[in-house]
């Protein structure tokens, strides 16, 4: 794990009424280089945070504030960056009262997905936030979310959420769905977690209908980390595609196929050969839609049944993000491929709704 940078430099002792923000890069903290092009700044956010009165409010819990360097835009993010992430919170877990990660918004909804799996015995929040705009600009989304991330650390929701725009949404049933909007992310088929208006409005029902399940033998209460598999792929049907790209993930663990409308696809034989071929060679294929709403149902149309038995899998109304990252979690636990195929019908950690099932 690299070297951790901290702002006020906390006490060896443990900090139970203390967040942990820790800073991994993405907008918020950017500043305009000399081409004028955003770009990290590994001094501005803690520097701004010192010297904004919002970031003082005696509402807001204490916290101390770090870095994971290098800063990275999340579009630079990998799997060892996610399991790195996950190991700071896992070491600082014993010493505070929850954690919020600074993520760049393009690929914030992988890492929330991914964390909420391989944090196995989590029973602190983590709250992932960002912006659309950086700290140095004065309409910047920044100053908001990352107060109310802060705050939402105290509402005794212990699951990796995304907190933006007001909302603290469940971390994998989230999807960033504009790449200009304020509002930049939202999820799809449920309720936000909670809702900050002039005052806070909790779903309770969306909160408590979260319970971890594991799919191997869990002997420690300790929070661990497991290790995601890294060969896992996702692909985008479209008209015409070409079956013999499936054979570029032959050796593949795991690929979702965003497939049209309630899980269709081609049904022609060579579509469906190349499908038996990689599921014969140990790939679990899971069909999500491409839609933003809407369940996968490989029974209800006859384009889809043939999916079903050339060996895919339904997705459910799993976003892409959440659908990659179980396959990446349940393939690294040491799962064979029929394993893997009957952990991820399962409800893990509230990523669907057991009444779509």
């Amino acid at each position: 794990m690299q070297p951790i940078e901290m702002y006020p430099q906390p006490p060896g002792t443990p900090q139970l009424d203390t967040v942990a923000v820790i800073y991994t890069g993405g907008t918020i903290g950017m500043c305009k280089n000399q081409d004028g092009q955003y770009a990290p700044d590994p001094d501005y956010l803690v520097h701004t945070m010192r010297n904004t009165p919002l970031f003082k409010h005696h509402d807001l819990p204490k916290y101390h504030v770090m870095s994971i360097p290098p800063l990275l835009d999340s579009a630079s993010m990998n799997i060892d960056d996610w399991v790195r992430i996950a190991r700071t919170i896992e070491s600082l877990y014993d010493l505070y009262l929850g954690f919020v990660v600074i993520h760049g918004t393009d690929t914030l909804a992988f890492t929330a997905s991914i964390l909420s799996f391989i944090l196995v015995n989590l029973k602190k929040p983590v709250v992932i936030t960002g912006s659309q705009l950086p700290l140095c600009e004065c309409y910047s989304d920044g100053y908001f979310n990352l107060v109310g991330a802060i705050r939402a650390t105290t509402w005794n929701i212990n699951e990796v959420c995304v907190y933006f725009n007001n909302k603290l949404m469940r971390g994998n049933r989230v999807q960033k769905y504009s790449a200009w909007a304020i509002d930049a992310f939202d999820t799809a088929s449920i309720e936000p977690l909670a809702i900050q208006g002039t005052d806070l409005k909790l779903n309770k029902h969306v909160i408590t209908s979260m319970t971890p399940v594991w799919p191997t033998q869990v002997t420690s209460t300790k929070l661990t980390v497991t290790t995601p598999c890294k060969d896992i792929a996702i692909t985008t049907l479209y008209p015409g595609f070409q079956p013999k790209l499936l054979r570029a993930f032959i050796g593949f663990r795991g690929l979702v196929i965003q497939a049209f409308g309630t899980g269709n696809g081609p049904s022609t034989l060579e579509f469906l050969s190349e499908l038996q071929n990689l599921h014969l060679n140990g790939c679990v294929i899971v069909v999500v839609t491409q839609t933003h709403t809407g369940l996968v149902n490989l029974g209800q149309y006859e384009a889809a049944s043939t999916l079903r038995s050339a060996g895919c899998i339904s997705g459910y109304c799993m976003t892409s993000e959440a659908a990659f990252c179980k396959l990446s979690y349940l393939c690294g636990l040491g799962l064979n491929q029929e394993q893997v195929e009957q952990s991820f019908g399962q409800v893990l950690r509230g990523e669907f709704d057991t009444v779509e099932m």
